[in-house]
């Protein structure tokens, strides 16, 4: 039973920071291309960077942890710390 609940929240946190960093944290992502776009950077753009940089970690340690496990540990995911911060 515990390993199938550790290998669940993963999948659950991955639909949970998908929704809440391009829905609710929209403004964020925004930001990022502002500055992209302009060279000016604002606190938008240090959360969006921040969060989308920890989903798109978090992402990879999951999409490709089988690549990965020799050089780094795939079973840390941050997908709690994109809800949180947004």
């Amino acid at each position: 039973m515990a390993d199938r609940t550790r290998d669940f929240f993963p999948h659950l946190f991955l639909v949970m920071a998908t929704y809440v960093l391009f829905a609710v944290g929209k403004q964020y992502l925004k930001g990022i291309w502002n500055f992209v776009r302009y060279g000016e950077a604002t606190m938008d753009t240090l959360i969006g960077m921040g969060t989308l940089v920890a989903f798109l970690y978090s992402f990879a340690m999951g999409a490709f942890g089988n690549l990965l496990a020799p050089y780094v540990d795939v079973m840390v995911h941050y997908y709690d710390v994109t809800i949180v911060v947004i």
